[in-house]
């Protein structure tokens, strides 16, 4: 089974990471980040990575 926008979304979503999508493209960003901590994909895959990377390890 492949991700679905859905999925990813969700997951990144417990991570603290929220994504949002305009046509094909997926923005990736913090609860209330500005623009320049955004980050642009087209990947669903690669908005996982990217978003899980952004995201805080528990406890901090």
């Amino acid at each position: 089974m492949g991700v679905t926008y859905k999925s990813v979304q969700e997951r990144l979503r417990e991570a603290g990471i929220v994504m949002s999508k305009k046509g094909e493209v997926h923005r990736i960003n913090y609860f209330g980040g500005l623009e320049e901590t955004a980050l642009y994909t087209t990947s669903l895959e690669e908005a996982l990575t990217m978003g899980l990377g952004m995201a805080r390890p528990e406890g901090l």
